[in-house]
């Protein structure tokens, strides 16, 4: 048995019960995941000020840092993550301002991205965000699962990406030097 604890989903969509709701479901099917919906949190935007301490994020960060791998799940919207997930990756400045002993523990923690969108492939605008970010929080990037989704989320035909992330989930992380 793996002693790693499970990977953990940031789930940041409009419909927590939507197609990439749907594609953690099958994922989840396959490897044991916990999964946050940002949906049922109270996350205020980023603020200079940080007037927004008290809020669900930082309670949010704690728990995903008893992780070893971290899936964000979003669908694609006009070319880039959803505005919930957006509003969760500016709140990671705070780990850089104010709680900057959280902010180091996400180092070497391994990211991957989960994605659903109606075109059959996901823009590089996409992908390039996640990528700067990971690279900026020293977070080795393990990959991203795409389902085109035009006629919303089939299980059928999605098994293909779904296969081939969980092989990719379950390998072993690059370790950086």
């Amino acid at each position: 048995m793996n002693s790693t604890p499970k990977p953990f989903v940031v789930l940041g969509a409009s419909r927590g019960d939507g197609n990439t709701a749907a594609l953690v479901q099958a994922v989840a099917a396959q490897v044991p995941l916990e999964v946050v919906d940002l949906n049922t949190l109270e996350i205020g935007y980023f603020d200079y000020h940080h007037r927004n301490r008290d809020d669900d994020f930082l309670p949010l960060i704690r728990r995903l840092l008893e992780h070893d791998t971290v899936i964000f799940a979003s669908p694609v919207y006009w070319y880039s993550m959803s505005a919930v997930m957006k509003t969760f990756v500016d709140r990671l400045s705070d780990l850089l301002k104010i709680e900057k002993d959280l902010g180091r523990r996400l180092r070497g923690k391994r990211a991957l991205v989960l994605a659903t969108g109606a075109s059959p492939n996901y823009p590089r605008s996409y992908e390039e965000t996640f990528l700067q970010t990971f690279d900026y929080l020293s977070m080795p990037f393990g990959g991203i699962g795409y389902v085109y989704c035009e006629n919303g989320f089939a299980a059928a035909r999605s098994q293909e990406a779904v296969d081939t992330f969980v092989r990719r989930l379950q390998e072993a992380p690059e370790t950086s030097i």
